[in-house]
């Protein structure tokens, strides 16, 4: 079953950064109309990793967004933002792990690789 807050989160947050719209476009015709936010999650992580040379602006808002989400969130959107977010940043040495040098104090503490 999916959670009525990490829908209202994974909403808010392409509100508010609506270069993510395609996103969810997508996902919304790959899984028959419904929002499953652990993976629509990791598909705008993927698109950060994919974005943070060209648009680091744009990239770090969604990340300074995600980090006031998970302080104002309750537990299943803290899950979200970590499990489906923090924890798919690729690994060090990776294409796209600099992102990690992007996120907030709050979000490195659930980084696996900064532990």
């Amino acid at each position: 079953m999916t959670n009525a807050n990490n829908v209202a989160t994974i909403g808010a947050l392409i509100y508010h950064h609506p270069k993510l719209s395609p996103l969810l476009v997508e996902h919304l015709e790959d899984n028959n109309g419904q929002v499953l936010p652990h993976l629509l999650m990791s598909d705008i992580m993927r698109w950060l990793v994919e974005h943070w040379e060209s648009d680091p602006q744009q990239c770090r808002s969604v990340l300074a967004w995600l980090d006031e989400a998970y302080e104002s969130g309750n537990d299943e959107v803290q899950e979200l933002i970590v499990l489906s977010g923090v924890e798919n940043i690729p690994d060090p040495g990776q294409p796209g792990s600099e992102i990690r040098g992007a996120l907030s104090e709050r979000l490195r503490a659930w980084d696996p690789w900064l532990k």
